[in-house]
């Protein structure tokens, strides 16, 4: 009986050990396809974008302070990140997919692409916050039509 329980215990140590090596390899690759991809840098606006906000509303602490946030979440908030993404990616993209979604992105127009992605994403979120400013300015104003 105990050599079952020692059996059953190493084969789950070694599945657990396997599974875990896989996550590490599947969140590598991913790593790999955002820098590709541009996508990293797309976020990496996004938290200067976030800590701009935060500079304005809380003046104090020193442009130093906000250098210092502003390094330490950029090194440490992507592979977080990544890290975070990883069980959603897995859910819809094998390591197969993200090993030729990387080979797509080291050629020269999948270089191009990531290139310009966090341009073309920047530039996208402004033109989609007047398309939903406009849409809203339509909706108030057929909805003061119907009310009167």
């Amino acid at each position: 009986m105990k050599k079952i329980v020692v059996v059953i215990v190493i084969v789950l140590g070694v599945v657990n050990l396997t599974y875990s090596q896989t996550d590490a390899d599947y969140t590598r690759s991913l790593q790999t396809m955002f820098e590709l991809a541009g996508i990293e840098e797309t976020y990496q606006v996004a938290v200067e974008q976030m800590m701009e906000v935060f500079k304005q509303q809380y003046q104090g602490g020193g442009e130093e302070l906000w250098n210092e946030m502003k390094t330490e979440f950029m090194n440490t908030s992507m592979t977080e990140l990544v890290t975070m993404l990883t069980p959603i990616y897995q859910k819809y993209l094998t390591q197969s997919d993200l090993e030729d979604i990387i080979v797509f992105y080291r050629s020269p127009v999948g270089q191009k692409l990531g290139e310009n992605t966090p341009k073309i994403t920047q530039e996208s979120m402004v033109v989609g916050q007047e398309w939903g400013m406009e849409i809203g300015r339509k909706l108030v104003e057929r909805l003061e039509e119907k009310g009167k």
